[in-house]
Formats: C-alpha cells, sequence, structure tokens
C-alpha cells in the first residue's frame, strides 16, 4: 500500500485558508458588495486584518483576526500575513492561545460558553496590580470573572470570543492578552486508518446564520464621552503596570488622538507617573 505523504503545517494554513475563503470570507465580502450600506458598521479587519492566526489544538482549531477595530476601509485582496501555531500537544488549547495561566485560582475550571463579548478575566495577582494602578471596573462595558481557574473548549462546539481582555502576572508585572476576535472550531481526527488519522477541520452548523449575523454586526467599542475616556485610562494604566513596556509605547499611546487628553490631566499623570517609578 502506497504510504500516506504527512500534511505540513504549510499545506494544513493553506487548505485552511482556502476553505475560509470560500465559505466564509467571500460571503461576507459579496453581501457586503450588495448592500454597500452594510459597510459602515462592519467589522472591516475580518476582510482586512493585519494579521490572521491559526491555531491547532486536540479537539478545536481556531482563527485569531489581528487588525484595526477602527479601520474605515474594506480593501478587495486575497493574501494576509498568515501564521500558524500548533499546540495539538498540549492540554489546553485556550490556555495556550492566551499566554495566562489560570490554574492557580481558587475557583472553578468555567466551560467556555458559545459566544463572549466583552469578557474582562483577571487572575487574582493582576487584579490587586490593576486596581493598585487606578483601572476603573465602571470605565467600559463588561462580563468580569474573577478567581476563575481557566476555560475548558466544549467537545463539538463552536466558540467565539469578541472583545475580551484577560490579565495575568509576570516577573514585570501586569500581563494583559486583548482578544479582539477569536473563533474556535471543533476539529475531529478519524483515526480508523491504521497509517494515520485523517483531520477534519469543522466550521459552524449554521454557517448561513453566522455570516448574516456577522455581516450586520458592529464592534463594541465605547460610547459617550465618559466611558470612551474611561476605556483609553484603562490601556494606560495595562502599560504602565508593566515593566516590559518601553517609553516609545508608552510616547506612541500618548501620541493618540484619543488619548491625548491622558497628558492633560495633570493631577493623575502626576499619580501614574509615581507608579511607573
Amino acid at each position: 500500500m502506497e504510504e500516506k505523504e504527512a500534511l505540513t503545517l504549510e499545506d494544513i494554513a493553506n487548505s485552511l485558508w482556502e476553505m475560509l475563503m470560500k465559505k466564509y470570507w467571500g460571503k461576507l465580502w459579496i453581501l457586503l458588495e450588495k448592500n454597500p450600506d452594510l459597510k459602515k458598521n462592519f467589522t472591516k479587519f475580518l476582510l482586512n486584518p493585519e494579521r490572521v492566526i491559526l491555531y491547532l489544538g486536540k479537539t478545536h482549531w481556531g482563527v485569531e483576526y489581528i487588525g484595526d477595530v477602527n479601520s474605515q476601509e474594506i480593501i478587495s485582496r486575497n493574501n494576509a500575513d498568515i501564521q500558524i501555531l500548533d499546540y495539538s500537544k498540549g492540554e489546553n488549547l485556550l490556555t495556550e492561545i492566551l499566554g495566562i495561566d489560570f490554574s492557580k485560582q481558587t475557583g472553578p475550571v468555567m466551560g467556555l460558553p458559545a459566544y463572549n463579548e466583552d469578557l474582562i478575566f483577571p487572575t487574582n495577582e493582576a487584579m490587586d496590580i490593576m486596581i493598585g494602578n487606578g483601572w476603573n471596573l465602571f470605565g467600559q462595558s463588561m462580563i468580569l470573572g474573577i478567581n476563575t481557574s481557566g476555560f475548558v473548549l466544549q467537545e463539538g462546539m463552536c466558540h467565539r470570543i469578541v472583545n475580551g481582555f484577560f490579565y495575568g502576572t509576570n516577573q514585570s508585572g501586569l500581563v494583559t492578552r486583548n482578544v479582539k476576535w477569536l473563533d474556535l472550531f471543533p476539529l475531529k481526527i478519524d483515526d480508523t486508518d491504521v497509517e494515520g488519522g485523517a483531520l477534519e477541520f469543522c466550521l459552524w452548523p449554521n454557517i448561513a446564520e453566522v455570516i448574516m449575523h456577522d455581516v450586520h454586526f458592529q464592534y463594541p467599542l465605547p460610547s459617550g464621552f465618559r466611558e470612551e475616556k474611561w476605556y483609553s485610562l484603562n490601556r494606560f494604566v495595562e502599560l504602565i503596570s508593566s515593566k516590559d513596556t518601553s517609553e516609545p509605547q508608552i510616547t506612541a499611546f500618548l501620541a493618540e488622538p484619543e488619548n491625548q487628553f491622558i497628558l492633560k490631566m495633570a493631577f493623575m499623570g502626576k499619580k501614574y507617573l509615581l507608579n511607573v517609578n
């Protein structure tokens, strides 16, 4: 019997890219072309990502979109920076993706719901740093989870995280992981073939409904003067709460138009400078 040639990560990445283009991205593009009024509020980095990261796990695979949530244009293109990471030997795909260890918390391990928007999940140690440096619990819309010992992906279920923030700590202080958009899908392995299992990469069983939802979806951004300012201040606290943050990073953040007000707040600026030093 002829021996099957093993797929490389590049082969898998190309196959997944083609599947997503044919069954998801292409369908979104067609709907937007037919209904141009939908383009205004559409989450544009779904079609114009700066980078796409594909993840392989034991029971699931995932696609994460990296891009500008405030992008104003949708440009037709067939390529982008794509990366594939193999976590198939790890015990928990989501922990590997987030890079934050929640296992030392005393609370229960949670099954991740199918849809998750505006999640805020810090470890207890991270929360102490955040609150100590002025992070405002009421400064943005959120679903807050405290003392959770991690998350598990549920067998056969698709999951989505939109605008999630996860926090841990290391020797340098606060670790912040912002997930702008992450889709996770079941990964099936047919091991009936003695020469090796065949991988089946699933998408949503109700993909037509998902596409219609996504083309109408408006990304959750802060609204109103107060929420916009506190959202920026919380991001600033996250930056200055880690010794790994460089001065150029802080300067670039404060140079953004929506963040320049922070420099004008003399009292608060003094407070944060004291925390940095």
